[in-house]
């Protein structure tokens, strides 16, 4: 039987990148507590104890902060998936710019003295066009799909989604409808294309006899226009639309393409602020106008360089090669960016600008070569501070100066951030 003496009384004092607020016990030891929010005073219970630091969950607020409010969701309070939707807008970009002050601490210099403040989008809700969710069937009741509850393998249930485009809202809901016929779980990426047309990959966990079936089934069943199933050790199968396109670029237009699986970035306006940003970097460099382009995916910032002149050899190790446009200046390889670096090294060739995106776990073994290169100029865009932190902490240790930073908060409600540095040659 758990008493109150079980219980910690704490004071939220700073955030933390991720779903909790700090605080200290009285011995001083710290305690990550589950969606605390500076200035909230709390009983928590204590769920994972180690040497320096303590997990816990909140049982009561016993004074809220100023920056807690009601959370625009009827799953919140279970759901996982916007661990800082709890904090009032306002709040949420004051705190993510003290998380990323926190984490570029170390690199910050006269040259770039600050992180200036995020850029964002006045628009919280309805903004995300790409989502993974997860899904259960007994083979009885209506599809269990959505987030899992916070710090757990246990799908939320929901309906819908706030924070979804109205169109991939309306494919939760159909989905939350459908009562399937057989057992079976695993996850749905979604992704929107620009006329709000929803395709969906599902993978299974499992092997599934007849994924054509499945595949079909969920075609008539709900709201996709179409869909992928992805069954281990069975032929993928397909129904309805298998490819479309995204706007990345209003001025001067540009898509690319996108499929069932194909990444994204999920807030379509500010993906396009980030991409001119990223295009008017490159453009106040002059000189040479070739450009390595690491971990490009299907052309987010490829295509965009290219409308501004710049010739753009891009690599990406998930290419979908039969659905690029033949662009002038714009060369793909489908390598991983790190054994294309060996080549290009082993052979002695010179670069003078990189861009790299690397997904959320950074670019630590392509580094060493970028920094082999020798590159003049180096644009790091990153969904990950702390992976962003290692990896340019190495590049000042080669030599390199960060000139400069910008954050964009691509992810109302939650704690990501987008980052794009500048490190130039000294």
């Amino acid at each position: 039987m758990t008493t109150t003496s079980d219980y910690l009384r704490i004071t939220i004092e700073r955030p933390a990148y991720g779903p909790y607020g700090v605080g200290h016990q009285e011995d001083g030891k710290v305690v990550l507590v589950q969606r605390g929010i500076p200035g909230d005073v709390v009983l928590a219970k204590p769920l994972i104890s180690k040497p320096r630091m303590v997990e816990a969950s909140i049982v009561e607020v016993l004074e809220p902060s100023p920056d807690r409010r009601q959370p625009p969701c009827p799953a919140h309070s279970t759901c996982g998936g916007c661990p800082w939707m709890h904090m009032t807008r306002e709040a949420q970009l004051r705190h993510k710019q003290t998380v990323l002050n926190q984490a570029l601490r170390k690199l910050l210099s006269p040259q770039c003295p600050a992180c200036p403040p995020l850029r964002y989008d006045t628009n919280e809700i309805s903004y995300r066009q790409r989502a993974r969710l997860h899904v259960a069937a007994d083979g009885i009741s209506p599809l269990r799909i959505g987030f899992f509850s916070l710090g757990t393998h246990d799908i939320v249930p929901i309906s819908g989604c706030p924070i979804c485009l109205p169109a991939l809202d309306a494919v939760i809901a159909s989905l939350a409808a459908w009562v399937p016929r057989e057992q079976f779980n695993g996850s749905m990426e979604f992704i929107v294309d620009d006329l709000d047309r929803v395709m969906a990959i599902f993978y299974l966990a499992q092997r599934y006899p007849e994924p054509q079936r499945l595949a079909d089934e969920l075609g008539r069943a709900t709201q996709l226009d179409g869909c992928q199933v992805v069954s281990p050790k069975t032929e993928r199968a397909s129904w309805g639309l298998k490819e479309a396109s995204i706007t990345v670029q209003e001025k001067p237009p540009c898509t690319i393409p996108i499929f069932p699986g194909a990444f994204s970035q999920a807030n379509r306006s500010m993906n396009q602020e980030l991409v001119s940003h990223v295009v008017e970097i490159f453009g106040q460099f002059g000189g040479a106008s070739d450009i390595l382009e690491l971990y490009a995916g299907h052309g987010n910032f490829t295509y965009p360089l290219a409308g501004a002149g710049f010739r753009v050899q891009a690599v990406e190790t998930g290419l979908r090669t039969d659905l690029l446009p033949e662009v002038p200046g714009v060369r793909f390889t489908r390598q991983d960016a790190t054994t294309f670096l060996g080549h290009v090294v082993s052979k002695g060739q010179s670069v003078d600008k990189i861009l790299l995106d690397p997904p959320r776990w950074g670019a630590k073994t392509a580094v060493p070569f970028i920094i082999k290169l020798a590159p003049q100029r180096i644009v790091y865009v990153s969904c990950d501070p702390s992976t962003f932190a290692r990896d340019a902490g190495n590049l000042q240790e080669a030599g390199y100066t960060m000139s400069q930073v910008t954050a964009f908060d691509l992810m109302p409600q939650t704690f990501h951030t987008e980052l794009v540095a500048v490190f130039v040659a000294k």
